[in-house]
């Protein structure tokens, strides 16, 4: 797993939460807002414990499940933190990203 990458998405994604959000889905802007925050605190304090690629992949989906739009630059930032895959869930979560969630 690439720390720095990690670290860096979760700055990307704290940085775009307060103003740069789309989503797919009919999100209420607030409560996506408050979804996006919940999980970047909940990535943050599990990557203190040290289970930064269970925090990753538990915030790439939370944000898929709202449908957060992410620039592909952002979204390769994510797959450089996993690094080499440990398990399909990543590579799915990666993949589905790369094919629904980019931002024009």
């Amino acid at each position: 797993m690439d720390i720095k990458a990690y670290e860096d998405f979760l700055q990307i994604v704290d940085s775009i939460a307060g103003s740069e959000m789309s989503f797919r889905y009919e999100v209420e802007r607030e409560r996506g807002y408050q979804i996006v925050k919940s999980a970047i605190n909940e990535a943050k304090e599990l990557g203190g414990f040290g289970e930064r690629r269970i925090a990753l992949e538990n915030l790439l989906d939370i944000l898929s499940e709202v449908g957060l739009f992410l620039s592909i630059e952002q979204i390769n930032i994510a797959d450089r933190a996993f690094g080499i895959p440990k398990n399909m869930n990543e590579e799915i979560l990666i993949d589905y990203y790369k094919k629904n969630l980019v931002k024009n």
